[in-house]
């Protein structure tokens, strides 16, 4: 036996508004991954929500070396100088904490985890990021400017300061 049960359309109206009204609150922007080479290597979405931010990162297939890859945001949105993408500036780092989950002087609010990439070089992730905004306040990519992503050659040790050890910037993303 089924049972019915009649909902006046009204009675849905306020559940709607407010389930829209959180969706209009939200801010989302993507950006592309680019390689040392300048071409297109993945991608990062980034959707902001009261909390936090949550990051979803796709590197393509032959992107990366397999295995773990130091993931950051870097201060600046300049990915320009590809080689060496030394340009971004180091870690969004507002409270000049040092690097690292496992440094008892640490860790800053663009200390991500590790990605990892498959054998066959892809890497999806996603990750969410307490704390971090995307327009307002201390921690706020988009306040100066923007920021970047940034994918490491090699892991984070979550302890080296001020980059957990993690190589070369293999891959960078301007969020602006």
């Amino acid at each position: 036996m089924v049972h019915r049960i009649a909902v006046p359309a009204l009675a849905l109206v306020p559940a709607l508004s407010l389930a829209l009204a959180g969706a209009v609150a939200a801010q989302d922007l993507s950006a592309e991954f680019i390689g040392n080479d300048g071409a297109a290597v993945g991608t990062v979405s980034v959707t902001e929500g009261p909390n936090g931010l949550i990051l979803q990162v796709a590197a393509n297939e032959g992107a990366l070396a397999p295995g773990w890859h130091g993931l950051h945001i870097h201060e600046n949105a300049d990915c320009s100088d590809h080689e060496a993408f030394q340009a971004a500036g180091g870690h969004l780092n507002p409270g000049d904490v040092e690097h690292g989950f496992l440094n008892p002087n640490g860790p800053h609010p663009s200390d991500l985890p590790n990605l990892f990439a498959h054998a066959d070089g892809r890497a999806p992730a996603e990750l969410f990021v307490p704390a971090v905004t995307l327009s307002s306040g201390e921690t706020a990519l988009l306040e100066e400017g923007g920021a970047a992503m940034m994918i490491h050659a090699g892991p984070d040790d979550y302890m080296t300061d001020p980059s957990g050890d993690s190589g070369d910037r293999v891959a960078c993303a301007v969020l602006e």
